[in-house]
């Protein structure tokens, strides 16, 4: 049984019936491969933030950078940068390892004069970690990224736009930053080029090891 959850958004309707479409198309390739029929229903919603609690604290990721719920006090020091955020329905709270990686070394290459384009924001938690203009496909992650950045104070300084890729940006930057999977990132190389300045950097993760030699043959 694949059981999948959706948001309650515009979206929802036309999601819903491409996969009942693709479902059908597949079992009239390869005959029917169903038991029983795709079932929808709308299920109540789960108070997400306070089921997660339990699991969610106080992170220190790299020199300076704290991942901090903001159910939690913690007191910050010197050259610390505190970033407030709460479990929910985008991807990404900070701790998870392609995450962490990313602001690792983001944290080591990054100046304050650098312009940073972060495709695929997810919850906005690595916008929200340094100055930058931040993209995702998903409306979910939009409208959440924006709620997070705004949670920061940091609404002056970090853009969020819904778009596919870098498809629709504008201009170059200094560090492109794609925290996904390799399908998505070998689709996205072919327009890093034109997207990154001279001496740029493209800090990729998500990548599972044996999928690392496919991407890195098209990086050379």
């Amino acid at each position: 049984t694949i059981t999948a959850y959706y948001p309650e958004d515009e979206e929802l309707q036309p999601r819903l019936t491409q996969i009942d479409e693709d479902l059908t198309n597949l079992e009239t390739r390869i005959g029917k491969c169903r038991f029983g029929n795709t079932r929808f229903r709308t299920v109540s919603a789960q108070d997400w933030a306070n089921e997660w609690k339990q699991y969610f604290h106080v992170t220190h990721i790299g020199r300076t950078l704290v991942i901090k719920p903001t159910w939690e006090k913690y007191t910050s020091k010197a050259g610390e940068h505190i970033i407030e955020i709460d479990p929910g329905m985008a991807f990404g709270t900070g701790t998870h390892h392609t995450t962490c990686m990313c602001m690792e070394r983001l944290e080591k290459v990054l100046r304050t004069d650098m312009e940073v384009l972060y495709v695929g924001t997810g919850s906005g938690i690595l916008a929200i970690a340094e100055t930058v203009k931040a993209v995702d496909i998903d409306a979910t992650a939009v409208r959440v990224a924006i709620e997070n950045i705004a949670g920061n104070e940091l609404t002056e300084k970090i853009s969020v736009q819904q778009g596919d890729l870098l498809h629709g940006t504008e201009g170059k930057a200094d560090i492109i930053i794609a925290n996904i999977i390799a399908d998505i990132i070998i689709m996205l190389l072919q327009d890093i080029p034109g997207k990154l300045k001279s001496g740029g950097i493209f800090l990729a993760s998500g990548i599972m090891e044996e999928r690392h030699n496919d991407v890195l043959a098209l990086i050379h």
